[in-house]
């Protein structure tokens, strides 16, 4: 049914009465957003993101939605007043709206409009602007383009995590400038063969492939997010390692497993992160599987939800690890399995830092910039270490090797 098939769905044309009574009973979009019913797109955004919202319409349209300014007066002078310091106005298929706006701003804001209807730019174009751009496409297509150049896909869209809030926006462009300058350094410096991923709308935390899952040859472990707000990433992820002539492995959907965020190690075993996220029923499973065994690790500090934010497995056998990040029992199992001389305790500073969040290849270690303790230990033992400044992405819980995941 629906656009792509071109056919019809049953009542259609009641659904967008459905939504409206459903929004309705909730409270309105705000309480939509904030009870988790509506989960992404341009209201969601605005609302997390603290942008200012004025939703004006007649009696006559349908329903009308809890916040909307029903009196053409009373919606101007709203409008009106959000005007002064906009230094851009972006009009997006809304004919009725893009006019009224265009009609308060200054003539010296520039603006943009974009409508499928071409008479609605012909009339914004001719208002009077000094500088006035029109566009002829459909709207979803403009947004989609728009966000991919921008390189907005990131950012802070919920609260899953401890380092996660709201009001602490991420400065797009700075993220973008220290994504790329950590490929750079990989692909430049360390010397990989890098593979990317395309962004996807809505899905923020897409760009920490590490949750990806785990590849062991060429058979792909698709992981099972905990949250539901990175549960529209599975499906993405096994496409992509689908496409790339992977075996693709699912695990049971009521088990949880977060990928290499929660599963590292070396040749001879790996050590499984549970509790804030993975479950420890996946490990017994995973580890027949593999022919490997794993050591369950329980994870007792919220501030280090994944295995990958608090231990760091290196090639010649040594470990960086936040102790207080384990029970006792997952402190005697790391001391159990690795020496005392090739284990580091990073300082908490430094662990806050992610200085455990390393991408580690060959002799090279690839590590968030302030851990000069950490650095310095490496340096000892034989490593050459890449400083990156990733403090953007911090802001989400996650820096160099949530960034990353290993393909061989």
């Amino acid at each position: 049914y629906g656009l792509t098939a071109g056919r019809a769905v049953p009542h259609g044309h009641e659904h967008h009465l459905r939504t409206i009574n459903r929004i309705r009973a909730i409270g309105g979009i705000e309480a939509a957003v904030t009870s988790g019913m509506i989960k992404q797109g341009i209201m969601a955004a605005c609302i997390r993101q603290g942008v200012p919202v004025i939703m004006s319409g007649t009696i006559r349209d349908d329903g009308p939605l809890p916040g909307v300014i029903t009196d053409s007066v009373l919606a101007q002078r709203a409008m009106r007043a959000l005007i002064p310091g906009v230094g851009l106005a972006l009009l997006v298929a809304s004919t009725l709206h893009s006019v009224a706006t265009g009609n308060l701003l200054p003539a010296t804001v520039p603006t943009v409009c974009v409508d499928v209807n071409p008479s609605v730019p012909t009339k914004l174009a001719d208002r009077g602007s000094f500088q006035a751009v029109g566009l002829v496409m459909d709207a979803a297509s403009f947004l989609s383009e728009l966000a991919r150049l921008l390189g907005k896909f990131f950012g802070i869209e919920y609260e899953i995590n401890p380092w996660m809030r709201l009001t602490n926006r991420v400065d797009h462009g700075k993220a973008v400038r220290q994504w790329h300058e950590l490929m750079r350094v990989l692909e430049k410096d360390v010397g990989v063969v890098l593979e990317r991923m395309t962004p996807i709308p809505g899905l923020p935390d897409l760009v920490f492939t590490a949750n990806a899952g785990i590849v062991v040859g060429r058979t792909a472990i698709v992981s099972r997010f905990r949250y539901p707000e990175r549960q529209p990433e599975e499906a993405h992820f096994e496409d992509w390692f689908r496409g790339q002539g992977y075996d693709v492995v699912t695990v049971e959907k009521e088990l949880y497993f977060e990928g290499a965020g929660d599963l590292l190690g070396f040749s001879e075993y790996w050590f499984g992160g549970y509790r804030q996220r993975s479950d420890i029923r996946v490990f017994p499973i995973l580890g027949e599987r593999f022919q490997r065994e794993i050591i369950p690790l329980e994870l007792v500090d919220s501030r280090f939800y994944h295995l990958d934010t608090c231990l760091c497995p290196l090639s010649g056998g040594e470990l960086l690890y936040f102790p207080a990040a384990f029970d006792r029992y997952g402190q005697t199992a790391i001391a159990e399995r690795v020496p005392d001389k090739l284990r580091l305790a990073v300082p908490e500073d430094e662990a806050l830092k992610f200085a455990c969040n390393a991408v580690c290849v060959g002799k090279h270690v690839v590590l968030p910039a302030g851990c000069p303790t950490t650095e310095d230990w490496l340096r000892m033992r034989g490593y050459e270490t890449h400083q990156v400044q990733l403090d953007e992405f911090m802001k989400s819980g996650g820096s160099a090797k949530c960034l990353t995941l290993a393909l061989d």
